[in-house]
């Protein structure tokens, strides 16, 4: 595991030019025949992709007219994307390690799931066709963000059910990662949903109507309080919003027996997962099955509600009595007065939208009122939150502002949840109807949040992560019961959608936290870089007949094959199929281990070579563990095949010490030894005399040894017996 340092230039310079990918029968791009811009950082110097790691933006607030996209600033360039995901050097980390980095945005950004699916499942063939051809056969890593992980996860199940079904190409990728990915379902507050309605109904289409003459009529000087009402209908009302939201306000309504519902696009989105399913998939339907999952969300993971006056530890719960989020009184020209008012769903209150007014010596009316049935409050749940004054309906605030004579009553700057941890992480045991209606999940108590197998058995939420990485699931091999997912990751802690800033609750301002560098050391790890863990796999089994699998696996350390050489999938065996063609090469090592089935007419090849490229920029290197990432900065030379004859660890395998022998270096030098477990934790640090003993408490396995002297860093493993 090697620690790089912050980015060394500003990352968007390596995606400034972009190809373009079209959809068929493509006419202009729209909602209905979007496009997909991509550019590629390419980690060797001759510019040959070989080791792709394919990055998927998400939504945007996207509308039909220049003049509000241009006010907007959007669509955001590729470079600006890259950016915002180059979170604590994630896009150089990995760029370092290997990896050919694609950038990929789907335009306009807010079109249907399906439509974006299709352009995905077009760059991913022609990854494989440009790798392939570069004698490269290693397995792509597909990172969605957002509603970027929707497109992803259909477009890999599409193509898994036409490889198995209508002999399509196969999509040759090892590991689906969704970030912050609206599977559950997305959020906007039913009574922000239904103010913009109002707006789009009462005000705007009664007081303005666009002249039929003007062509563009962008062009032409538009009152804003138009701009912004148009901009907001369309944005709620596209086809990727639709498909989105959990709750839809065309679903509710007013009357003695309200709805409360998805969209009706949403549910026919969510169909085609059951569509595509194929014979192979029997344990995560709806969901690609060929590769890997593991989902992410900077959300929290332990709420403790508080609703009898909205006062929580988990910032943004708003604190007004009865949620309201906004409300406005005032009068118009003096001789009617009006009332607005917008709130959060909360059991009791149904009512979540309303516009009453009053004339001179006239009673109050109701206008327009939305109201839902027995409503689950997924608008409190703990979740990826985004502050009203950073998104585009923070607009609406300022609309009904601009209709009254006075200031408003309720000001706009506190926050409001977009997408639940628990809906991300698409949990399957999750029952509203058990807790009063609010989804009040705990990860720690289901077994989620657990540094190890042993943990999460005893069970105990005290010794549970406040975040965390592998195994994070209730071992033994159940955790399907509670998530399609191989492995989640989440945070205690609210954070804004995507960017992983925490919230100051006295000053609604921006920090960083200590997610960003955890998420990045997490994800760096999982593309399994230095150590590729070959478990829990059935290499070839997931291709058609008469089809030859070909993988290679190049490891910049150790290659362990086996039935328990990681936590980080369950205990089952590496079988390679008949119908597979495998290279495993590692710089320093690759161990067999109990659990490895090479069947008859398999074809794998292991064999210790070096795997370095002449990189496409000059970087150094530096090592420390995980938890120190965020902060050790001191540089080390990275030692690896040439100091194979200088450094060993003996006895090796051992059982409660060891010492260490290095070659040209005095028995008495002190040396620091570094011990960690091959989820990456670090479990034990020492300064120690060479070949002192080094007397420890591991528990049996294996383990990477890190020996630092003079800044120089070598590693070696080691396999602690009973």
């Amino acid at each position: 595991m090697n620690q790089r340092n912050m980015p060394k230039s500003s990352i968007d310079q390596h995606f400034e030019w972009s190809s373009t990918i079209y959809p068929d029968n493509y006419t202009s791009s729209s909602i209905y025949s979007p496009d997909l811009k991509y550019s590629t950082y390419y980690a060797c110097s001759d510019n040959k992709l070989r080791k792709p790691f394919i990055m998927v933006a998400g939504w945007g607030p996207h509308a039909d007219k220049s003049v509000i996209n241009n006010n907007q600033n959007w669509p955001a360039s590729l470079g600006q994307l890259a950016n915002q995901f180059n979170q604590a050097g994630l896009i150089e980390n990995l760029h370092d390690e290997g990896f050919d980095i694609i950038l990929c945005q789907f335009f306009p950004p807010n079109a249907y799931v399906e439509k974006n699916a299709e352009l995905l499942e077009k760059l991913i063939n022609l990854v494989n066709t440009q790798k392939m051809q570069n004698e490269s056969y290693q397995e792509n890593i597909v990172m969605g963000f957002s509603a970027g992980s929707l497109a992803t996860r259909l477009a890999l199940q599409k193509m898994e059910y036409k490889h198995l079904n209508a002999n399509g190409p196969h999509p040759h990728t090892k590991l689906y990662i969704s970030n912050d990915g609206e599977h559950g379902g997305a959020n906007v507050p039913l009574g922000l949903q239904h103010s913009v309605e109002y707006l789009w109904e009462y005000e705007y289409n009664s007081f303005w109507v666009p002249n039929p003459n003007i062509a563009d009529w962008s062009l032409i000087d538009v009152n804003p309080f138009d701009l912004n009402t148009y901009a907001l209908h369309y944005i709620l009302n596209a086809p990727l919003s639709k498909q989105l939201l959990h709750y839809f306000h065309t679903e509710t309504g007013s009357g003695s027996s309200p709805g409360q519902g998805q969209s009706s696009m949403r549910t026919s989105y969510l169909a085609k997962h059951t569509t595509y399913n194929h014979s192979k998939n029997s344990h995560r339907l709806g969901y690609p099955s060929f590769q890997r999952m593991i989902s992410l969300s900077n959300g929290s993971s332990t709420p403790a509600y508080d609703f009898s006056n909205y006062s929580c530890d988990h910032f943004p719960y708003p604190n007004e009595t009865g949620a309201i989020f906004f409300k406005q009184n005032g009068s118009l020209m003096g001789w009617v007065d009006r009332r607005f008012e917008a709130s959060f769903l909360t059991h009791g209150i149904h009512r979540v939208f309303y516009y009453e007014y009053k004339q001179l010596f006239k009673p109050w009316k109701v206008e327009c009122e939305a109201v839902t049935k027995d409503p689950v409050v997924l608008d409190n749940a703990p979740g990826g939150i985004i502050p009203i004054e950073d998104n585009p309906l923070r607009n609406v605030n300022d609309e009904f502002q601009s209709e009254l004579t006075s200031a408003p009553d309720i000001i706009k700057d506190h926050l409001f949840s977009f997408t639940p941890t628990v809906l991300t992480h698409d949990i399957k045991d999750l029952s509203s109807g058990l807790n009063n209606g609010y989804p009040d999940y705990n990860f720690k108590v289901r077994k989620l949040m657990y540094d190890n197998e042993i943990d999460a058995n005893l069970n105990i939420p005290a010794n549970a992560s406040n975040y965390f990485g592998y195994p994070h699931l209730g071992y033994p091999g159940n955790h399907y019961d509670y998530t399609v997912f191989d492995a989640l990751f989440c945070w205690d802690e609210n954070t804004e959608h995507l960017v992983g800033n925490r919230k100051d609750p006295n000053e609604y301002a921006g920090m960083d936290s200590p997610i960003k560098p955890i998420v990045k050391n997490f994800l760096v790890e999982e593309a399994e870089h230095d150590f590729i863990f070959l478990q829990n796999l059935r290499i070839g089994f997931f291709a058609r007949p008469n089809y030859t699998y070909r993988v290679d696996y190049e490891a910049g350390n150790t290659i362990l094959l086996g039935n328990h050489v990681t936590q980080k999938t369950d205990f089952v065996d590496l079988v390679v199929e008949p119908n597979a063609v495998v290279d495993a090469q590692a710089v320093t090592e690759i161990h067999f281990t109990p659990g490895v089935h090479i069947k008859s007419g398999a074809d794998l090849h292991a064999y210790i070579g070096d795997i370095t490229c002449e990189k496409s920029l000059s970087h150094s290197s530096s090592n420390s563990s995980p938890e120190n990432m965020a902060s050790d900065n001191s540089e080390f030379r990275d030692v690896r095949a040439e100091d194979s004859k200088q450094v060993s660890l003996f006895p090796n395998p051992s059982k409660h010490s060891f010492s260490v022998r290095w070659k040209e270096v005095a028995a008495d030098e002190v040396i620091e030894v570094r011990i960690l477990d091959l989820s990456g934790k670090e479990v034990f640090k020492k300064r120690v005399s060479l070949e002192e003993p080094i007397v420890h408490e591991l528990k049996p396995g294996f383990y990477l040894v890190k020996l630092i002297k003079d800044g120089v860093c070598t590693t070696r493993n080691i396999f602690i017996e009973q």
